[in-house]
């Protein structure tokens, strides 16, 4: 065979149609990511936000007429003072690297927490039909157990203000943080997961919809 047959061949064999199993290209997908940016420091956060107050007071009180240069003083060292405190605020953030996980591993996650607190019914006779019902009663250990596998899952780097990393989270970390982070800081966190999943869910279905419209067009019949 000759040098031209042998690339003639390699290039053909390179035209053919690959093999793949999908289980693989399920798993080797990528999630969509997102950075949530939390502060920590409740005091400074309380003080600013006060602040912020008594300079929205002075432009109300001031809206209609012009401002004394006592007044205009007393707002410049206002907005020093809240410049102060954001900057205080900014020195205790941290940069949270979220990263979606598959609805697979999100039903592991709540079966993990099923396993340790079981779901228990309630039942009681429903008097119109005297059938009996039950009810799921409410488990906030197991809420609370959930809500720290699906951060520890989906936590994939946080970054304080300084620009040191720390690459994922174990569970020990996330129960200090949940246990001593802000009601707020939780809240957008596990707010910025949920948008995750959600968003994904949206995208894909509007990626679908595309596809199958595309390729609705593009169909012949033989």
């Amino acid at each position: 065979m000759s040098d031209i047959e042998e690339i003639r061949e390699a290039v053909d064999e390179a035209k053919k149609p690959g093999v793949f199993k999908i289980v693989d290209a399920l798993k080797d997908r990528a999630y969509p990511k997102m950075q949530v940016t939390v502060s920590v420091d409740e005091d400074a956060a309380y003080r600013a936000n006060q602040v912020k107050e008594q300079i929205n007071a002075l432009d109300v009180s001031y809206a209609k007429k012009a401002m004394t240069d006592k007044v205009s003083a007393q707002k410049a060292a206002l907005i020093a003072s809240q410049e102060l405190l954001v900057d205080e605020i900014a020195k205790s953030s941290f940069t949270f690297h979220l990263e979606g996980i598959s609805e697979g591993a999100r039903l592991a996650t709540f079966k993990k927490s099923s396993k340790t607190y079981p779901i228990e019914y309630e039942k009681e006779m429903d008097i119109t039909t005297g059938k009996m019902q039950k009810t799921e009663k409410e488990s906030p250990e197991r809420d609370a157990l959930y809500t720290d596998l699906l951060w520890e899952a989906c936590i994939r780097k946080v970054v304080n203000a300084d620009g040191d990393e720390q690459t994922g989270v174990t569970y020990t970390d996330v129960r200090v943080m949940r246990d001593q982070m802000p009601v707020s800081a939780s809240t957008r966190i596990n707010e910025s997961i949920e948008k995750l999943r959600i968003s994904t869910a949206v995208f894909m279905m509007e990626v679908d919809e595309d596809f199958l419209a595309k390729s609705s067009h593009g169909t012949t019949i033989e």
